[in-house]
């Protein structure tokens, strides 16, 4: 966590989905972002345009693992409806948007750590929603 004035807040950590100019498709953590350009530099030294930004959520599930937003998650042991879902943030909180485009927000920090486990991301494996 970084801390500001006292206050814990969360780490901002990007990565993005990634459109090469050789026109294949790989993920890449966030350097740097020039807003003005509409350019970010990825891990790989390289800089790109045609990108789909994905945010730390700042939690990670029952492996370890750290959870993005457009990550899809498989969620077990609990009694909530949701049970696989893509992982949203409706400007307010972060829940799961299912395959019927229900979202479900009725989540306790705890609960991502201890019952979901992330199994793909929507651009990568977007048929794991169906």
């Amino acid at each position: 966590s970084i801390f500001w004035r006292g206050i814990a807040m969360r780490e901002v950590k990007l990565r993005a989905w990634v459109t090469t100019y050789s026109g294949g498709n790989i993920m890449a953590d966030v350097l740097w972002i020039n807003f003005r350009e509409h350019v970010i530099l990825a891990d790989n030294g390289l800089q790109y345009t045609d990108y789909k930004l994905m945010q730390f959520t700042g939690l990670c599930d029952r492996n370890g693992k750290e959870i993005y937003e457009g990550d899809i998650v498989e969620v077990t042991g609990t009694p909530y409806y949701a049970k696989r879902g893509q992982v949203v943030f409706n400007g307010k909180e972060y829940g799961l948007l299912d395959a019927n485009n229900g979202f479900c927000a009725d989540f306790v920090w705890e609960d991502w750590e201890r019952f979901f486990e992330v199994i793909g991301n929507i651009y990568e494996n977007p048929e794991l929603l169906k």
